[in-house]
């Protein structure tokens, strides 16, 4: 298991476009400097009309696939 601390600031834009289909995926640099790629989908709850801003924790499995994704800090 591992995990990263991403910072995110999407703009609402963003997620317009998840929805029309057009952008599924999150690339992000956790706070280490290591790049992580995650499904847009885990975001949702996390939406406000602005978009999602804060830091957040991405627990990974050995398999690199993401296990649960929880708030850290939301702005």
């Amino acid at each position: 298991m591992k995990v990263f601390t991403v910072n995110l600031d999407l703009p609402a834009r963003k997620f317009e476009r998840f929805y029309a289909g057009e952008v599924n995926q999150v690339w992000a640099r956790d706070v280490h400097g290591t790049s992580v790629q995650f499904p847009l989908a885990v975001l949702r709850p996390y939406v406000t009309h602005n978009g999602v801003r804060g830091v957040f924790r991405l627990v990974v499995g050995d398999d690199h696939k993401l296990m649960r994704i929880e708030p850290v800090a939301q702005r």
